[in-house]
């Protein structure tokens, strides 16, 4: 795979995940880290992906308790 592929990849997983968020602090902070996909060096995966993975964490708990609660 070439760095350019990995660099797009990265972007479309961002931009799902800022589509499927209810939170709009949530969604601002992965369209940031989507742009700085894009635009940063090549190498800054690394400082994309480790926030982005706490921020789909957050997604993903916000998404659970809103079902427990509704369950009730």
């Amino acid at each position: 795979m070439t760095q350019q592929y990995l660099v797009g990849e990265t972007s479309l997983l961002l931009a799902e995940l800022q589509a499927s968020g209810t939170d709009p602090t949530v969604s601002r902070e992965l369209a940031r880290l989507g742009r700085e996909a894009e635009t940063g060096p090549v190498n800054s995966r690394d400082r994309v992906a480790l926030p982005a993975l706490e921020l789909t964490d957050e997604l993903c708990i916000t998404a659970l308790h809103l079902k427990s609660s509704s369950i009730r």
